[in-house]
């Protein structure tokens, strides 16, 4: 019993003055997608032996041919934190891709395998299979081709409408889109007959609204019947004096405010627009900033309204950006992703509460008088299409190197 007891204590010893240092790891551990495609994996910090700091992530891809990038590429880590990674690729093969978590002296690294393979399509294998199961050869060139769809097309990834009480976060990186979103989601609002309310810290009103114009949202009867109230603190920020809001970061002024469009609304419950959350971030202490959003969350989903918060990526903290993710109902992420001489816009949507989401991830385009419009394939019946994919994974698993092959490579 002495020597068991010496033991345990020792063991705890031990695991107490464990030095701090952290875990890296991807979910998955590979990537598989046609050429031309892309596909994300998370990348996941775990912090051990009570470790805290910034942690800087770099990538290394063997051989060319793939293009990889992480966001964000230093995280704060105290607990756990988590960086996505992003690939494309044009040139068909095997690729290793290593990432690397640095802080201080403490280096760790974690792999992965992307798969870039040929579209199925191009085989008189899948030519055949599709041709067979349409009747109709030219049907699998428009199976497989991009097609546009309408904005409604966010609800099916999103696992239905948004559900109001509720809060949302929209965050991007800059020039994503992540403004352009929360507007047409606010007129889309408007035009079911709801009221709204445009909290803009970020541009002055006669941008939004001829930003909105552009699109082909003119809001000019909105504003002039009251269903929309356009708070501007962006003015004052700018060094206008003669403004309705003298100063933006007067949290309990701009809330009177908020609560007067809530009020005044005779058709509530109101939608509320916040572009963007990132200038708040940026003059004040984040407390005082969580502290605000809060309370405006809740004062509008006491209305039984929806409030969308617009953010940058890469312009508040990781720690910021966990807090306020963990506060809103739901969270959609922009990405824009660049190789060579194109560029992709990709909408995730990383959570909704209480709703189930099938497919996640689109990628989008932004069109004057139009504004986004969704890319998706066009193809069959879906039955079909989850037979043929069924099929397509097999033929791909049985030709995959295994992780045995890929080391005895390596050596």
């Amino acid at each position: 019993m002495v020597i068991l007891a010496f033991a345990v204590c020792v063991g705890a010893i031990q695991t107490a003055n464990a030095a701090p240092s952290f875990s890296l790891a991807s979910t998955g551990g590979s990537l598989a997608f046609d050429e031309g495609s892309s596909a994300t994996s998370t990348i996941t910090l775990q912090s051990t032996g009570s470790f805290s700091g910034n942690v800087t992530l770099t990538l290394l891809v063997s051989p060319a041919g793939l293009a990889c990038f992480l966001t964000p590429t230093q995280v704060s880590l105290v607990d756990s934190a988590s960086s996505t990674l992003y690939c494309t690729g044009s040139a068909p093969g095997s690729y290793a891709v290593t990432v690397t978590g640095t802080s201080g002296s403490i280096v760790k690294t974690t792999s992965l395998t992307v798969i870039v393979s040929k579209p199925a399509y191009v085989t008189l294998f899948y030519y055949t299979l599709v041709a067979l199961a349409i009747g109709s050869g030219v049907a699998m060139l428009k199976m497989f081709s991009m097609t546009t769809a309408p904005f409604e097309e966010l609800f099916k990834l999103t696992g239905g409408e948004f559900t109001p009480p509720a809060a949302f976060l929209i965050i991007g990186d800059s020039g994503s889109g992540t403004s352009l979103l929360g507007l047409e989601l606010t007129y889309r609002e408007l035009s079911a007959g709801r009221s709204c309310g445009i909290l803009t810290y970020d541009s002055f009103p006669s941008e939004i609204q001829r930003k909105m114009k552009k699109m082909g949202w003119d809001v000019s009867a909105y504003l002039e019947n009251g269903s929309l109230k356009i708070i501007d603190c962006y003015s004052a920020l700018a060094g206008d004096a003669n403004v309705e809001v003298k100063d933006p970061l007067d949290f309990t002024d701009v809330s009177i405010r908020v609560s007067e469009v809530i009020e005044k609304s005779a058709r509530a419950p109101v939608t509320v627009f916040f572009d963007s959350i990132t200038a708040i971030f940026n003059s004040i202490q984040a407390k005082h900033a969580n502290n605000f959003l809060r309370v405006l969350g809740a004062k509008v989903k006491k209305g039984g309204g929806i409030l969308i918060l617009a953010a940058t990526k890469g312009s508040i903290s990781e720690e910021v950006r966990s807090n306020i993710e963990a506060m809103v109902d739901g969270v959609i992420e922009l990405t824009v992703v660049r190789y060579r001489n194109s560029t992709k816009r990709i909408l995730t949507v990383k959570k909704v509460a209480g709703h189930h989401i099938f497919s996640n991830q689109a990628e989008f385009e932004i069109g004057d008088q139009e504004g986004i419009i969704f890319r998706k394939p066009r193809f069959a019946p879906i039955s079909m299409w989850r037979r043929i994919r069924e099929l397509v994974r097999i033929h791909h698993a049985k030709s995959l190197p295994t992780s045995e092959g890929l080391e005895h490579t390596k050596n």
